[in-house]
């Protein structure tokens, strides 16, 4: 609903904030009496979710060539 609110994508919200505040409101909004009393909680709720934005990256991050592990020598034989 924030992200919608806002017009971004879901994706840009950090989860773990986002969900660190329902955590912490989901208790008073439970036990509000009735929809009314909920509301506040809820509109709070929203405005710190909105408030866990991901910093917009400015450029794609180049990724490293990858290395292949070198073939290990094989134990040389066994002298007489």
């Amino acid at each position: 609903m924030a992200a919608q609110k806002a017009g971004l994508p879901p994706r840009r919200y950090s989860f773990t904030r986002a969900r660190t505040v329902v955590h912490a409101f989901a208790p008073l909004i439970a036990a509000a009496q009735d929809a009314h009393q909920a509301q506040p909680y809820f509109d709070r709720m929203m405005y710190y979710i909105r408030q866990a934005k991901l910093n917009k990256r400015s450029r794609n991050r180049p990724s490293y060539p990858r290395a292949v592990w070198p073939k290990r020598a094989p134990f040389p034989n066994r002298k007489a």
